[in-house]
């Protein structure tokens, strides 16, 4: 007569906790968002369900991994990285919601997208609240997690994609702004894994978007804002040369990082087809 196994299953393959979290921290900051909402100022209870999430992102990425490292990302921060990252994260954007703008405005219109920073709590969640728990959910938890079993191209685009819907009060344009500009965040994250780069370049970018400066570079045809021929010619050119910066210096130095994520990426699944299982519980 055969025994009975003691061994318990596993509550979930590290494959499944990973993309299990992306979904929990969405869900807390949804939940907690919709419920403070209704009991206190609409831009507190966002500021405070983004906290949340954040933290709840923090503590699923510890969960397999024990430690943060901030050690490490401190020691070999480099000011030139969330620099150039903000520059190629700003063109990014501007250029690929006008060409959209140009396509759009013909065929339909909308009520432009506005960002409020008329209060003193409103300001303080768009430049630090809102930058540092978007990355902390985003980059820290969800790419963190998933890099480890999906290649670089579905870990940049997948967790990106999740993260512009997270905008979906803004029009479309204001999606594919967002989009275009958070793929270069997660660029820096993923060959990086110093999610410093991501927060400061993250915060200057709404920083950035204070001002009404930029609103005089551009016009709005149907609500759809596009540049003007000369600031988006002046935009492709200073993002051909960030994008030369990206490929010839950042990406060549951390490419050392890149190989690692690829060769554990290739280990896991190795050691998954030879044991016949999906992993241990987390």
């Amino acid at each position: 007569m055969k025994e009975k196994s003691t061994e318990k299953k596993p509550f979930a393959t590290p494959e499944q906790y990973a993309f299990c979290s992306v979904f929990i921290t969405i869900a807390v900051f949804l939940f907690s968002g919709i419920m403070l909402n209704m009991l206190i100022d609409d831009k507190l209870g966002s500021n405070i369900a983004l906290a949340a999430g954040g933290i709840t992102g923090v503590i699923l990425y510890l969960i397999p991994n024990k430690t943060l490292d901030l050690k490490r990302q401190l020691k070999t921060f480099d000011i030139t990285v969330p620099v150039m990252i903000l520059i190629l994260n700003w063109t990014a954007c501007e250029i690929a919601s006008s060409v959209y703008g140009m396509i759009a405005c013909r065929f339909s219109s909308i009520e432009p997208d506005t960002n409020d920073f008329s209060s003193l709590i409103a300001v303080i969640g768009s430049v630090i609240i809102a930058p540092v728990s978007e990355e902390l959910m985003f980059r820290l938890c969800s790419m963190g997690l998933i890099k480890k079993f999906k290649g670089k191209t579905f870990t940049i685009f997948f967790t990106t994609l999740i993260f512009s819907l997270m905008h979906c009060f803004y029009s479309i344009q204001g999606m594919i702004n967002v989009f275009a500009g958070a793929i270069f965040f997660a660029v820096c994250y993923y060959y990086t894994e110093n999610i410093f780069y991501s927060i400061i370049a993250h915060m200057l970018h709404n920083l950035l978007c204070i001002p009404d400066f930029w609103d005089k570079l551009g016009v709005f045809k149907n609500g759809y804002s596009i540049l003007k021929p000369l600031p988006l010619v002046v935009y492709i050119l200073i993002f051909a040369a960030g994008m030369f910066w990206l490929v010839r210096v950042f990406m060549k130095k951390y490419a050392v990082n890149e190989n690692i994520s690829e060769n554990a990426l290739t280990a896991n699944a190795s050691e998954t087809a030879f044991s016949g299982k999906s992993g241990e519980k987390y």
